[in-house]
């Protein structure tokens, strides 16, 4: 289990065998049109338990953010149902 009580899923073979595999499992979970949900369970399951995400930021203090995989859906999960978003 995570930390935040979701049960971790084991990643597909074919998305963590190459980094190019990692990053197309990665945008392919997180993009999508209007109204479609996300591939959570398969975002997730990229991540190691202690992996982050560090987007760049002028609000923090040191320039980039430290998130979860969890934080990232919390803050971005409804947005990215409503807005559409396809990263490519």
């Amino acid at each position: 289990m995570s930390r935040s009580g979701r049960s971790l899923q084991e990643a597909n073979p074919t998305d963590v065998e190459t980094v190019d595999g990692i990053i197309a499992a990665l945008y392919g979970s997180i993009s999508g049109p209007v109204g479609q949900e996300r591939d959570w369970n398969r975002f997730r399951s990229l991540f190691t338990p202690d992996g982050r995400l560090n987007p760049a930021s002028a609000q923090a203090p040191d320039g980039y953010l430290n998130w979860t995989p969890e934080v990232y859906w919390e803050r971005n999960a409804a947005t990215l149902q409503q807005i559409g978003f396809t990263e490519a």
